[in-house]
């Protein structure tokens, strides 16, 4: 439906007051800061992310390659390790089994022979 020329006259009224009364650089400024501090913020987490990331696989690039060049001695050391705690291990796996079979209510079936 269209307005009345009546209807007309008062949203030009209104208009009028609204372009008195507003003060754009204040309105601007205000509510620009507070978006620009926010999208600095984001920026800076954007970039701190970025910065882990970049690390994360330096750091995991660095690693695959040591354990390239060292895996004979790894493999030895952690053999050796196993051997020299096979009690604390066992004590380990057990507990862990247990926890694991009471936290899912039931008992783990056995294996069939």
């Amino acid at each position: 439906m269209p307005f009345t020329a009546a209807e007309l006259e008062a949203m030009r009224i209104a208009d009028a007051e609204i372009e008195r009364d507003f003060n754009p650089g204040y309105a601007h400024s205000a509510e620009h800061k507070e978006i620009d501090r926010w999208l600095d913020d984001q920026a800076k987490i954007d970039t701190l992310d970025n910065q882990t990331r970049s690390r994360k696989r330096k750091l995991a690039a660095y690693q695959k390659a040591y354990y390239e060049v060292h895996k004979d001695e790894i493999a030895a050391r952690n053999k050796a390790y196993r051997e020299a705690h096979k009690d604390k291990l066992a004590a380990y796996q057990k507990a862990y089994y247990e926890a694991k079979k009471s936290r899912a209510g039931t008992a783990i079936p056995s294996a069939a022979k």
